[in-house]
């Protein structure tokens, strides 16, 4: 179980682990990473969203979280990585994150809100 708040780990004085499960409400499991990210050949920093379990599925979890992210770390891309859903895809086109690193033999999906958005990709989370 995550001891972790999604805040207290991306907080600039958390520099280390760069990856945990964290805490945040309407989520069951949540794993995240920070750091440098390869987005469309460059490297960037990001806060990836690399697992998630909605406590409830279908109740804006995933919206409030997107929202929190935006709004509290404003100048740091958020990639979602490894979209297997189609659902999750089509709400993440929605909210203006666009499909990253794809290549002509790439089943994965990994999107990133990095076009969608005024910011500075070199600035770190906090």
């Amino acid at each position: 179980m995550p001891e972790i708040t999604l805040d207290a780990f991306l907080h600039p004085d958390h520099s280390y682990p760069r990856n945990a499960y964290v805490l945040f409400q309407g989520f069951k499991r949540l794993y995240v990473r920070k750091g440098p990210y390869l987005v469309n050949n460059e490297i960037i920093h990001t806060i990836q969203i690399a697992s998630l379990e909605a406590e409830n599925t279908g109740t804006g979890s995933f919206r409030k979280l997107i929202d929190h992210l935006t709004e509290k770390y404003p100048n740091v891309t958020i990639v979602v990585e490894c979209v297997l859903s189609d659902t999750l895809a089509s709400i993440l086109e929605h909210l203006g994150f666009e499909r990253i690193n794809a290549g002509p033999n790439r089943n994965d999906r990994h999107y990133a809100n990095c076009s969608t958005r005024r910011i500075n990709h070199r600035t770190s989370p906090a």
